[in-house]
């Protein structure tokens, strides 16, 4: 849930309206429009900041309050900063498109020399809570790291950065609230996605840290850490900053307009190999070359098959011959399963020959509407060599078809 005013719930004078993370409450960036502004002007740094929580909490029917209160206390905390400032938008829309073709959080941090912390608070267990730190070592830790951040960035404003900030803010109440008077101002995530990028007609919330990594390009060790044992507070603060960083770049503000589109029951793979491939339609351009932009990605092709009720969609990389030449090349192939034949049938019917960019497009079914591609094939005139599986083939067989489908990469 994002940070706002009216849903931080604590017990206790830490609540009061005059406190210092009240003071902070009143003082949001909401807009995308209001960040890329204080992006362009470069006078601002921002501090990122998750926190990790009780992972055990079994509630009674009357939850304790004791343990409501104590399941809030962070186990730990962590802060990332970068020491150089992100540039303005229009640079780093060219940065992205032209020299950072597979973003890294390493390369982020390289290149904007981003320093991150843990600070270890308590266990996570509530049978431990008993070995929480006192506040006064937590809060002056947290304080002493971004007071000397923010000394070194002399006349810059300092903006507190966070994912759905709500529970992180709740911590800061009761372990750190000093750090809020360091602030003069916060920027949830899931709030400018929500209200800048996503529209009232969205079918899902905005996705999460690992989905927002996926979905913006970066590789499975950047964003398959949930259960390592790289994940930890300081970690996660690091990705929310480079999700910060990508959020002003054209292309990821468009990913996400399209997969506000798609219901979570729509199953998306990036690369995926298909045991069972029933009622599974292959997209490929019928002159064998690159699928058109407008159809090159698993999220343009969920929107074209949506009306027929798919269950599984995905894009994957083929290794291609060059006509003529033995080198190889990666190309793009789409795949949509449905549930039900009848789906499929209508997806072929009403897609296939669709011409996109000027280039036309073919839809190669598996099951029960595979006659239809059999019959489409009869036409060839006779002697037509076989399959030679490179780019400019007119015709791919059905065979060949089935085998193109790939590794695995779930977007969720």
């Amino acid at each position: 849930m994002p940070a706002d005013a009216s849903h931080i719930q604590n017990p206790g004078p830490l609540n009061r309206p005059g406190s210092p993370v009240s003071r902070l409450l009143q003082k949001p960036i909401r807009a995308l429009e209001e960040y890329e502004e204080l992006r362009h002007g470069g006078h601002c740094a921002f501090v990122a900041l998750d926190c990790e929580f009780v992972s055990d909490v079994h509630w009674d029917a009357e939850p304790d309050p004791a343990k409501v209160f104590a399941s809030q206390a962070p186990t730990e905390v962590g802060l990332a900063f970068a020491h150089d400032s992100f540039r303005p938008t229009a640079a780093a829309a060219v940065a992205g498109t032209e020299t950072r073709e597979e973003p890294s959080l390493r390369d982020f941090c390289r290149e904007y020399r981003v320093e991150a912390l843990s600070i270890k608070v308590q266990e996570p267990y509530l049978e431990k809570l008993q070995q929480i730190a006192q506040k006064p070592p937590v809060e002056a830790r947290v304080c002493q790291v971004v007071k000397q951040y923010r000394d070194s960035r002399p006349g810059a404003k300092v903006v507190l950065v966070g994912y759905a900030l709500d529970a992180d803010f709740n911590a800061m109440r009761q372990a750190f609230p000093a750090l809020a008077d360091l602030c003069d101002g916060f920027l949830d995530l899931s709030t400018v996605i929500r209200s800048s990028v996503f529209t009232a007609a969205a079918v899902i919330e905005p996705p999460g840290l690992r989905s927002l990594l996926k979905l913006f390009g970066y590789p499975q060790d950047d964003y398959g850490l949930s259960e390592s044992i790289y994940h930890n507070a300081g970690n996660d603060a690091v990705k929310t900053l480079a999700l910060l960083n990508d959020l002003v770049m054209p292309d990821h503000i468009e990913t996400l307009r399209l997969r506000q589109q798609i219901p979570r029951e729509i199953l998306l793979f990036d690369d995926l190999k298909l045991e069972d491939a029933r009622n599974v339609a292959f997209v490929r351009p019928a002159d064998g070359l690159l699928l058109p932009t407008a159809l090159d990605s698993v999220l343009k092709l969920a929107i074209l098959a949506l009306p027929y009720r798919p269950q599984m969609v995905g894009m994957h990389k083929q290794l291609k011959k060059l006509p003529g030449s033995a080198e190889k090349i990666h190309v793009l192939r789409g795949w949509v399963r449905f549930g039900y034949a009848e789906d499929m049938e209508a997806f072929f019917e009403e897609k296939d020959h669709i011409m996109y960019e000027g280039a036309e497009v073919r839809i190669v079914p598996r099951g029960a509407a595979a006659s239809h591609t059999r019959k489409a094939t009869t036409g060839l005139k006779a002697g037509r060599p076989h399959e030679t599986n490179e780019i400019g083939s007119p015709h791919e067989s059905e065979r060949k078809a089935e085998e193109d489908l790939l590794l695995p990469g779930l977007f969720q």
